[in-house]
């Protein structure tokens, strides 16, 4: 793991707004002992991050076997109470894909794009190809790097740059949240973007509410001292999910705690990328309250294109 207190999207170094730990299954994953971890906020882009970054090797022993069996022994191990149903939410045909294909193709008609026949569409974390919405195209391409299996009508690539044509809709869904650098990840895919072609982006609402005393050292010692005791950190991670799941405040003595979501998008923050990254937002829709296999995390989408002419990204020359 590095650290950083830059923020992804503009570099400023941004202060510390909660202490936390990396959550141990995530530890155990990578084959790390479970590491402290900080909660940041950048003012200017209201993006919050935490400061511990997962490196190329750690992203792989992560989300290469993600979901699996040996996933959910380990995840199971640390968090009791993650159920099956949560694991495969987003598996097959299920309500929770139909559902999220569902957002995505209003947010598409919301921009006026419904009837648009976009040839190649691309989905970047695509799982078993089990996301892309009911819109026309000749081909379907999921990058993930899972390697389930595909439907017979969907194929597979390693990267972006093994595309063979330029894509006519690139999706980024539930994926940005996850990168070290996802301003990096959007500049790569616009790259990729045939002439007339469209970013579909969409991320979770499930910015941790976090009281000012999580940012004392007091709040760190404290998390330290009860991440010894495999029974005490169980107990407080239980209460803190519980209390996240109702819309409350993370509680005086929860934890903060450094999972797969490593950053936190608004809708200012998500704005702030795509602009930086020289697109305009056509449409955009948000559901805070949106659930997934029982648990609420919300969503945010939105579509948009590359600006016309000599867009410069901000920030450079």
């Amino acid at each position: 793991m590095t650290g950083s207190t830059a923020c992804p999207l503009c570099g400023r170094s941004s202060p510390v707004v909660a202490h936390g730990i990396v959550a141990p299954f995530i530890a155990e994953l990578v084959g790390r002992e479970p590491a402290p971890s900080s909660l940041r906020r950048c003012e200017p882009c209201d993006l919050v991050f935490f400061d511990h970054r997962y490196d190329d090797d750690e992203m792989s022993a992560i989300y290469s076997g993600y979901r699996n069996d040996d996933y959910r022994r380990i995840r199971t191990r640390w968090e009791p109470w993650y159920r099956r149903s949560v694991n495969e939410a987003f598996l097959g045909e299920s309500a929770a894909v139909a559902d999220r294909r569902h957002f995505v193709e209003a947010i598409l008609r919301d921009a006026g794009l419904a009837d648009e026949d976009f040839g190649m569409i691309v989905d970047v974390g695509g799982d078993e190809g089990q996301f892309f919405p009911a819109v026309r195209s000749d081909e379907r391409v999921v990058i993930d790097v899972s390697n389930k299996a595909l439907p017979p009508d969907v194929t597979r690539v390693a990267s972006l740059q093994g595309l063979g044509r330029d894509a006519g809709l690139l999706i980024i869904a539930h994926v940005l949240e996850h990168l070290p650098d996802p301003l990096g990840m959007v500049r790569e895919a616009i790259d990729v973007l045939a002439p007339g072609g469209f970013l579909y982006v969409e991320v979770p609402l499930d910015r941790p509410r976090i009281r000012p005393s999580h940012s004392t050292p007091r709040h760190a010692r404290w998390t330290r001292w009860v991440s010894r005791s495999r029974a005490a950190f169980t107990a407080a991670d239980f209460a803190t999910g519980v209390s996240r799941q109702q819309g409350w405040r993370v509680p005086r003595l929860g934890l903060v705690k450094e999972s797969e979501h490593i950053n936190y998008f608004s809708t200012a923050s998500l704005e702030r990328l795509l602009r930086s990254a020289g697109l305009h937002v056509l449409a955009q829709r948000s559901e805070p309250n949106a659930t997934g296999g029982g648990l609420r995390l919300g969503r945010l989408g939105m579509v948009a294109e590359r600006l016309e002419g000599d867009c410069r990204r901000e920030g450079e020359e």
